[in-house]
């Protein structure tokens, strides 16, 4: 178990990082899904797959927002979707069950993994998946009370880094060609660069209110997030100054 920084023990903020870089709205669709809560790649490069916290399912969506599918799986309180290539597999995080699980596109449960971390909140717990398919490993994040990202390899936690840059920490992308990871604060309302330690490289800030899915286009340095409190899906980029 590796540990970097110092953890904190309320989602106060430590010394922020680099001058932040603003963006702006693109463009935004109306999500017909309450508490969307993840967001991530679909297997179809015109589609994302969506989480909702409100009925626990798993939604394949238009990038226009529109619903293609719903699921069949069902969930506890879901904070987090990937999709890994490799496989085929759809990974969810389940917050207060502190538990990755494994699905096949149909959402049919291939495999659970309950995860053995300690942290002070299960309210406050697992937000966001996303898989480095380089090596297939899979990252996690602590919401705050510690903040921390987590890193799994088949299911078993391998590394443990404690975040202090923001206020909270809500969802997170990794960028396989970079080899770094993208990570969303809610409360903090912004997007930060990272290496794979979670070290940030650059501070991004947005104006929209709980924000908790997060997918990076890093060479346009475009965005797309989803709203839990406003139903709506957001594309990003950076503002014209």
């Amino acid at each position: 178990l590796v540990l970097l920084s110092c953890s904190k023990e309320t989602g106060e903020q430590a010394t922020p990082p680099i001058t932040s870089i603003p963006l702006e709205i693109m463009q935004s669709f109306p999500l017909d899904i309450l508490e969307p809560s993840g967001l991530a790649h679909g297997w179809n490069t015109d589609e994302f797959l969506v989480v909702s916290d409100n009925s626990n399912s798993v939604f394949r969506i238009h990038k226009d927002g529109s619903i293609i599918e719903e699921l069949s799986f069902r969930g506890d309180d879901l904070e987090g979707v990937s999709y890994q290539e490799s496989g085929k597999f759809i990974w969810v995080a389940e917050e207060r069950l502190k538990k990755l699980v494994k699905l096949n596109k149909n959402g049919d449960v291939l495999k659970e993994y309950p995860l053995d971390y300690d942290n002070s909140s299960s309210n406050k717990g697992l937000e966001g998946v996303s898989v480095n398919t380089k090596n297939n490993h899979v990252y996690a994040l602590n919401e705050y009370s510690p903040g921390l990202l987590l890193e799994f390899f088949d299911g078993a936690l391998i590394n443990s880094f404690d975040l202090d840059f923001a206020q909270d920490y809500s969802g997170l992308y990794v960028d396989v060609e970079a080899q770094e990871i993208w990570i969303l604060s809610d409360e903090s309302r912004s997007i930060y660069q990272c290496d794979l330690t979670g070290k940030p490289i650059n501070t991004y800030s947005h104006n929209i209110d709980q924000l908790e899915g997060l997918i990076v286009n890093a060479n346009l340095k475009q965005f797309w997030v989803c709203s839990d409190s406003q139903n709506t899906l957001y594309q990003l980029k950076i503002k014209n100054l």
